[in-house]
């Protein structure tokens, strides 16, 4: 989980879907049933997932 000067780095849903392989319906109802960070909003049609969250996730996940 990388800081850059204090800073969290965010990652884009593009880079978020590519990275765990899954469509935009799946990770949206993942999101929706608590079973995956939440999004957050940085524009009226843009959001954003902090990558040491999609990276704790994903790591939890591989260990099951």
């Amino acid at each position: 989980m990388k800081k850059t000067g204090g800073v969290r780095k965010m990652l884009t849903m593009n880079e978020v879907l590519a990275l765990l392989g899954v469509n935009r319906t799946t990770l949206y109802r993942w999101v929706w049933k608590n079973e995956f960070p939440k999004p957050l909003k940085v524009g009226p049609s843009t959001v954003r997932f902090y990558e040491d969250e999609v990276v704790a996730w994903q790591q939890a996940h591989e260990a099951k």
